[in-house]
């Protein structure tokens, strides 16, 4: 058996010496110039030297560049003293994963404090709210700001986001909104799964939960159906919204006015087409 080790010539200690680096521009950076820094860090880069004003050691907490290679998972955080090599370094392999898990909670903060406060479909976030309540740094032009846009761009809660002097301003779906919901039951009464069933595509995971009965459908498995599907589940598509919850997995929205028995008449249907697409291709 051989494995592969990165040895250390006479090692002091195995203890690791973790240097607490808060992440202060996060650049992409093209294959061949990302490949480059690995390859060489102590030669100059000019990444390094267009955004050394970023780079500041402030006593305990380093203000530092990620570096991150564009369609990789790895990274590079540098802190160069001034110069515009990596003079300290540390390579992540999971840098971009561990920045979009951070962004993530970013965007759960945000919905979460506007869909439940706005009145008016809109709701302001400070990007000194997200330093305070989650450690996150993000400013205009920083790379976290374009990161964090886009994930929230992907929600299906968001119809539209935009970020100025200082401030994350998010539009959300009135369907999403609690005190729109409080406010407007005979409107939101009439919210039909085939209404918003558009709005979810690419914004993560949605269940459609039947309201009392442990019976749930994969919106985006719904979205398949053709003219003729739509028509044999006519009765679930004209279900009625009456919540949508956030949850860990994605969204839950609950349905009402709909027998259990479509939603799993549906299910059947869906593993019956699965099986046919794998024999002769879509039918459904």
């Amino acid at each position: 058996m051989r494995i592969e080790a990165d040895l250390q010539y006479h090692p002091a200690s195995f203890q690791p010496y973790l240097t607490t680096c808060q992440i202060a521009k996060v650049v992409e950076l093209p294959d061949e110039e990302f490949s480059a820094l690995l390859q060489y860090p102590m030669k100059e880069h000019r990444f390094i030297a267009e955004n050394l004003s970023y780079i500041i050691d402030r006593g305990r907490v380093i203000h530092s560049l990620m570096a991150l290679g564009q369609g990789r998972n790895d990274g590079v955080i540098i802190a160069a003293e001034g110069r515009v090599r990596a003079e300290y370094a540390a390579y992540l392999p999971e840098a971009r994963s561990t920045i979009n898990k951070e962004l993530d909670r970013a965007a759960d903060f945000i919905i979460q404090h506007g869909t439940e406060r706005t009145g008016t479909e809109s709701w302001c976030v400070c990007f000194e709210e997200l330093q305070e309540h989650l450690g996150l740094n993000i400013q205009e032009g920083n790379g976290l700001d374009a990161m964090l846009k886009s994930v929230l761009e992907r929600r299906p809660e968001i119809a539209s986001v935009d970020m100025h002097s200082g401030c994350i301003t998010t539009v959300y779906r009135p369907g999403f909104c609690r005190q729109i919901q409080n406010h407007s039951e005979a409107t939101a009464s009439d919210i039909r799964l085939k209404d918003i069933l558009p709005l979810l595509k690419g914004g993560g995971a949605a269940f459609l939960c039947h309201e009392t009965a442990e019976c749930s459908v994969l919106a985006e498995n719904l979205r398949l159906l053709t003219e003729a599907g739509q028509q044999d589940h006519e009765t679930l598509l004209n279900a009625r919204i009456s919540e949508i919850c956030p949850s860990s997995d994605g969204v839950e929205i609950l349905l009402t006015g709909v027998e259990q028995e479509e939603l799993v008449r549906f299910n059947e249907a869906y593993d019956n087409f699965v099986k046919a697409e794998q024999s002769m291709g879509p039918v459904m």
